[in-house]
């Protein structure tokens, strides 16, 4: 059997906030966006925060299961896109492991992170750790 990593990890990760973020936040999964007259440019958002109203969204958040010392250029672009589609201020990349080289950057009005959502320990308190992070 072949198991999707990166699907399952995206999935826990989603599943997990959607059970213990506090009110009033919750997330989405997998938000569809198109854009172009004729609707051809298509983006498949892995997560988006939101707040009690639903209304304004805090934060867009990719999973990566993928180990590297710092995210790469093209998960960069990918998740400011995202925000920028979303008019969101924040992007948040999510790796398994933490980075060597971890991302804190303002690129235009986009702020964007890398944070870890460990799969290591104590899940209960590697997600509580992260909702502090996220709230940072």
């Amino acid at each position: 059997f072949l198991v999707d990593m990166a699907h399952l990890y995206e999935l826990f990760v989603a599943e997990w906030l959607k059970a213990h973020l506090p009110a009033p936040l919750f997330v989405k999964s997998h938000e569809k966006m198109v854009l172009g007259a004729n609707g051809e440019v298509k983006f498949d958002i892995d997560l988006v925060l939101y707040d009690g109203g639903g209304q304004r969204p805090l934060a867009v958040l990719d999973t990566k299961y993928k180990a590297l010392g710092k995210p790469s250029n093209a998960d960069i672009n990918q998740i400011v896109t995202y925000a920028q589609v979303k008019h969101c201020p924040q992007a948040i990349l999510i790796y398994p492991q933490p980075l060597s080289r971890p991302l804190d950057v303002q690129i235009g009005n986009v702020h964007v992170r890398s944070l870890t959502f460990a799969l290591t320990g104590d899940l209960d308190q590697v997600g509580k750790q992260f909702i502090l992070d996220l709230g940072q």
